[in-house]
């Protein structure tokens, strides 16, 4: 079996099996560490599941009688998520707006929170702690709560746990569950915390989980004043989450008050500004994506056509080389000599019969290593552009060369 350290006779396998069939629990590791608590008493653990699952407390909670001192909760802000609401209980409100009102608020109140708790911790030492209310029926507070609530908000609410804070801590800490304290008090903002929140689907779903015990009781019953004094709360409604770290329990976050519409608009504000910049940044990353990718696309079909240029090139000068006269011999009669300049300065010295054309001219230069392809040929004094092409018929002594000739051939691709 997964996750079990030691092995299991056949009736522990079995226990933990009919375990899982009557709470529903698939983690068998969890089951196996209920059933060692209870002993392996299949019917006082599956009992112990059930009565949490409804709220009701653990036997290890109703074999104890309530105690009159709250166990202790390592309550240090410093270790603690802190969700803080409305300034109206500060002496003046912030009225700044944007991200940076928001971002400025809640450092007041930071500083603000921090300077208060200071101040108190200074003042422990000058005066004594005051004692907790005393509390006759916790048990009772819990219950008359509950019953109200389901009076004023109906009967669809997550499982409140019917047992004190004592033991709702008790059964976190043997359960290793979250536990969620809600402290209400008779006022506007937790009427309406209560209405739009508490009793949503979504948030009962959550909070009637295997791994949340939620506990909750109204600050003018005395098990509720107590647990006020216990987890330092000021404003209402307040909500605490309390877990096992380190062997001990610790309130890990506190929302006090619940966020008033201007809060909201700050923080919506601010999260669509975010929320814009954001989608602008994206949008000018994939404009700049797509600039880049235009780049690279022009880059390539630019090489891809001077390659198809280059193979074209040198498929014509393979063509044209076949297609030059043979060179006559000096002493011919009929002989031409021409000098050609060359573009990079080099000289050429080729002999023509005047009969040749300008084509075959054409097809000895066009056929040289170091030329492009594209080119014009010219006489040097009076300049005059000869019709060198592969179409031109003229011969050479009708575009008047002579014996010795010096021509210069003009790159136009250069």
């Amino acid at each position: 079996m997964n996750n079990i350290d030691f092995p299991l006779n056949h009736e522990q396998t079995e226990k933990i099996l009919q375990f899982q069939d009557l709470t529903g629990i698939e983690d068998i590791a969890l089951c196996r560490d209920v059933l060692q608590r209870h002993n392996w008493d299949l019917e006082t653990a599956v009992q112990d599941q059930l009565n949490i699952k409804e709220g009701r407390p653990s036997v290890y909670s109703v074999s104890r009688p309530p105690s009159t001192d709250l166990p202790v909760v390592y309550n240090d802000p410093s270790v603690q998520q802190v969700f803080i609401a409305d300034s109206s209980g500060l002496p003046f409100r912030w009225r700044w707006t944007g991200t940076f009102g928001l971002i400025a608020s809640l450092l007041f109140r930071f500083v603000y929170n921090t300077f208060t708790s200071f101040l108190e911790f200074a003042r422990s030492f000058f005066w004594n702690r005051p004692r907790y209310p005393e509390v006759t029926d916790p048990v009772g507070d819990v219950i008359h709560y509950i019953n109200k609530f389901e009076e004023n908000y109906g009967q669809r609410h997550p499982v409140f746990y019917q047992g004190t804070y004592a033991q709702a801590l008790n059964d976190a800490k043997l359960e290793l569950r979250f536990l969620i304290v809600y402290l209400h008090s008779d006022n506007q903002d937790c009427a309406s915390f209560c209405r739009n929140t508490l009793i949503s689907q979504e948030i009962i779903d959550f909070l009637n989980s295997h791994a949340v015990i939620f506990w909750s009781c109204s600050i003018e019953k005395g098990e509720g004043r107590r647990v006020v004094h216990a987890l330092h709360a000021r404003t209402f409604p307040f909500i605490g989450v309390i877990i096992l770290r380190e062997s001990v329990m610790t309130l890990v976050a506190r929302m006090e008050r619940i966020l008033n519409q201007s809060i909201r608009e700050q923080q919506d504000e601010a999260y669509m500004e975010s929320l814009r910049a954001d989608q602008e940044k994206q949008r000018q990353r994939e404009l700049e994506r797509e600039e880049i990718r235009k780049i690279e696309m022009e880059k390539q079909r630019q090489i891809q056509e001077e390659m198809m240029k280059k193979r074209e090139l040198e498929h014509q000068k393979t063509q044209f080389l076949e297609k030059i006269p043979e060179e006559p011999s000096i002493n011919n009669a009929n002989c031409v000599c021409i000098s050609f300049k060359m573009p990079n300065g080099e000289r050429l010295e080729r002999r023509f019969l005047s009969t040749h054309t300008l084509r075959d001219v054409y097809y000895y230069i066009f056929c040289n290593p170091n030329l492009s392809g594209k080119f014009e040929i010219a006489t040097n004094f009076p300049k005059k552009i000869l019709d060198c092409s592969i179409t031109s018929v003229q011969t050479l002594e009708e575009a008047g060369l002579r014996k010795k000739e010096v021509l210069f051939v003009y790159d136009l691709e250069s």
